[in-house]
This record gives structure tokens, C-alpha cells and sequence, in this order.
């Protein structure tokens, strides 16, 4: 599942993990991108075993050293504290876990993300216009957009579905479905979840 481990720069959902083969650099990078360059020899951290008992302040450079010789690898964890970080020795295991705990977060995430957006139904053109790019961007990001066309308790609801119809037309036909709700009380709601993109390749007999 991880190829190459030792070469990469995990991120776990907690915190960066750093394995053991490429720490110097990796350290190196994380601590050379804040102003003025730090010595890895000079900064230090709270380091935790891996039950989280307190093994002290540690300069970087002996994290490395420790998580070395005990075949650990070092896991940045929360800290209460803003002027220190603290790090954890962990096991492979506990790395791998973390990861896909992550990346579970991560889809999860993106899965549940709606825009709500209302649009008066005199709206006028341009500004209609503007509207469709972005619901576009949205639905391009995969984020379900629900749409909320407003008039008043006397607007017809053939007024509110005309500018719904009007929106869609800056949209790519494609790029979502439509899960529309009944005009009433003076609204008109739809809900555009995006399409999954499909990719077709041509056979030779096609072209």
C-alpha cells in the first residue's frame, strides 16, 4: 500500500509524520520554511514515548537519534502549548493507521460539502451570469450546490422556474444532475449534485 515508505512524508490527520530514512531533510524543510534558518540542534521539543509518557525536552536532532535506535518513527501530536511542539515515538503501525484516518477525513469531507446559494427571481443578467460561474466552479470541485430561486407570496411560479431555467444556462449539462422541489410559498428550490466525469478512450475502429 505505501511504496517507497521510507522515502515519504507522511500527513497524518493529527499532526506531520516524518520516517525515520528521510528525517534530517524532511525536519530541514518544515523548519527552513519559518523565518531565519533553525538549527536542529537548537530547537527543541517535547517528546512523549509511545504510551505518551514524557521523556523531556529534546533538540530535534536527538528525536532523530532516539526514534532511530529504538526503530520508532516520530509523529508531531497536538500540543496545548504555541511556543513548543511536541512529538511522539510511534510505531509503524500507529503511522499507517493515522494516515488512513486522514484520508478517510479528507473524502468524507468532500463528500458532505454543500453550497447553499439564493437568488431574487428579478435578478438581473449579468448578475445571473455571475451567479452560474460559480455554482459551475462548485459542481467542477464536486460540491453539491442547492439553489434557492426568491420571489415574494404573489411571484408565479412559472416566473421562478423561467430564472432557475435561465441560471442553468451558463452551466455545463453534463457536469450535474437536478433534483428540483415544487414551486410554493414564494420560492423555488433545486438541488445540483455534481456528475461523476467520465472518460472515454476511442478505439482504433472509432477513429
Amino acid at each position: 500500500m505505501l511504496r517507497n515508505f521510507s522515502n515519504l512524508a507522511l500527513w497524518a490527520c493529527k499532526g506531520r509524520v516524518f520516517p525515520i530514512a528521510s528525517q534530517q531533510k524532511l525536519f530541514e524543510r518544515l523548519y527552513t520554511t519559518k523565518p531565519g534558518k533553525v538549527d536542529l540542534n537548537e530547537t527543541f521539543v517535547l517528546l512523549h514515548d509511545e504510551n505518551g509518557r514524557v521523556l523531556g525536552n529534546k533538540s530535534l536532532a536527538d528525536c532523530q537519534d532516539i526514534a532511530k535506535r529504538l526503530k520508532k518513527h516520530l509523529l508531531q501530536i497536538d500540543s496545548p502549548s504555541s511556543n513548543k511542539d511536541w512529538y511522539k515515538l510511534a510505531p509503524i503501525k500507529e503511522i499507517i493507521k493515522k494516515e488512513e484516518e486522514g484520508r478517510n477525513n479528507e473524502k468524507a469531507k468532500k463528500k458532505h460539502d454543500v453550497k447553499l446559494i439564493a437568488i431574487g427571481a428579478s435578478i438581473a443578467a449579468h448578475d445571473l451570469q455571475t451567479k452560474g460561474k460559480q455554482i459551475a466552479k462548485w459542481l467542477m470541485n464536486g460540491i453539491e450546490v442547492r439553489v434557492s430561486i426568491n420571489g415574494t407570496m404573489q411571484s408565479k411560479a412559472e416566473t421562478l422556474v423561467n430564472t432557475y431555467k435561465q441560471l442553468v444556462t451558463h452551466l455545463e449539462p453534463d457536469t450535474y444532475q437536478e433534483f428540483p422541489m415544487k414551486p410554493g410559498n414564494g420560492s423555488y428550490r433545486c438541488t445540483l449534485r455534481p456528475r461523476k466525469q467520465e472518460t472515454t478512450v476511442k478505439s482504433k475502429n472509432d477513429e
